[in-house]
């Protein structure tokens, strides 16, 4: 009896053992999905509503988010906006979209281990997290800004006190797409008088431009400012004020006013000071009869440079300092700035030595990183040698630290020493 039982115990067993053994034996024979493709396509429009369940599995159409996949071995099974959504989408908004994705064919099985590395995804998209089963991809992918036009600002009229002083208000509501920078330009008879090409304010005093009697208007517009609101949004509209009538006693003579105009100094007819067009050049009057020649002049906080003739310059211009860049309306830029499609840094520090002078052969900040600017002023990629050591830097010009590139350790200053 002893025996029996044992010999039944020792079947069980051995039945078991089979059967364990079994499903990892299967699962063995399964083939291994390495990486994942997935297919983006952002045609939503700036000002619109986006839901939680507007983004559809296909190309999408005028206004659409489309994400899908073309393999024969998975599909998408499920589609979520989890961050973005609104009932004004911005321009440059960031939308974050939930992708899960399940096996279709029963030879494979999601291989372990599977990250962000192993999934593909379009230019206008990037992976920020993956979570993984056998059968099933949870990918989370962020698409990149809405393109758009931003708003024009909603009203621009002529202040009550004073006289030549533009106001504008900003586009209207929270959920306005504005850009918080603006251009505007002064008019006379149709024919454009001088423009500010950026400004963050919402007033400019145009009065030192009003030499002469007429009447007068100027127009306002939103435009694009940093290098991300140039990559997605558009130029508004222009916004436009009513005339002001400058009668005869009221032109631009070089002083200043308080209510009322002071005297004008003897010598001087109205009209003949501060700027003045004279051919295709601009010039700048004082109120003594003498024209700015020969070097910087700060007007109204901006800097002007003027040549030998008195004639304001623009564009490009080298001094012994080093390099310049005036925009049309002459004024001396700063910051980063895009000129010509390339961006360029020009010293911004007003107590700085070349304060206004383009930034060449050194490392600058750019979006809080770290870029290098060659000779021409030009941001540099790949291997740079700087002083005594080798700097690598990013396709998007950031400088790379405390991490191996091409089996090179950079530490944390960004050098690499042999």
């Amino acid at each position: 009896m002893k025996k029996l039982i044992r010999a039944i115990l020792l079947l069980l067993t051995a039945t078991l053992l089979t059967g364990w053994q079994a499903v990892p034996a299967e699962a063995a024979t399964k083939k291994k999905i390495r990486s994942v493709s997935i297919k983006v396509k952002n045609k939503l429009e700036a000002g619109s509503e986006l839901r939680a369940d507007d983004v559809i599995c296909g190309e999408p159409d005028s206004g659409e988010l489309g994400v899908w996949t073309t393999s024969e071995k998975y599909e998408i099974t499920s589609l979520r906006i989890t961050s973005g959504t609104t009932s004004h989408l911005k321009v440059g908004q960031t939308i974050k979209v939930k992708v899960v994705l399940e096996v279709t064919d029963d030879d494979y099985i999601f291989r372990s281990g599977l990250g962000k590395s192993n999934v593909d995804v379009s230019s206008c998209a990037e992976v920020t997290s993956v979570n993984r089963s056998a059968q099933k991809l949870t990918v989370t992918i962020s698409v990149s800004g809405v393109k758009g036009e931003y708003d024009a600002p909603e009203d621009a009229w002529w202040r009550d006190t004073g006289i030549g002083i533009a106001k504008w208000t900003k586009p209207y509501g929270s959920d306005s797409n504005g850009s918080g920078h603006y251009e505007v330009a002064l008019k006379k008879g149709g024919q454009i008088i001088t423009k500010v090409a950026d400004t963050t304010a919402t007033t400019y005093d145009f009065y030192p431009y009003m030499t002469k009697a007429g009447n007068y208007t100027f127009r306002v517009r939103t435009i694009p400012h940093t290098e991300n609101q140039h990559k997605y949004g558009k130029t508004s509209d222009w916004t436009e004020s009513e005339e002001y009538c400058l009668e005869e006693d009221e032109v631009y003579t070089g002083t200043d006013y308080n209510g009322g105009f002071y005297p004008v100094p003897d010598g001087i007819r109205p009209g003949e000071a501060g700027w003045y067009r004279e051919g295709a050049h601009w010039r700048y009057r004082y109120p003594d009869g003498t024209d700015m020649k020969n070097g910087w002049a700060v007007i109204q906080g901006r800097h002007y440079l003027f040549d030998m003739e008195g004639n304001m310059m623009t564009g490009w211009v080298q001094l012994p300092a080093g390099w310049y860049y005036l925009s049309a309306s002459g004024e001396m830029l700063t910051g980063w700035q895009n000129i010509n499609e390339v961006w360029y840094y020009f010293y911004e520090d007003p107590g700085a030595e070349f304060y206004g002078r383009m930034a060449e052969n050194t490392l600058v900040q750019r979006n809080g990183a770290t870029v290098y600017v060659d000779g021409q002023g030009h941001i540099i990629t790949g291997w740079v040698r700087i002083g005594d050591h080798w700097s690598y830097f990013y396709p998007d010009g950031s400088m790379a630290r405390n991490t191996v590139v091409e089996t090179f350790y950079v530490d944390a200053n960004g050098a690499w020493r042999p």
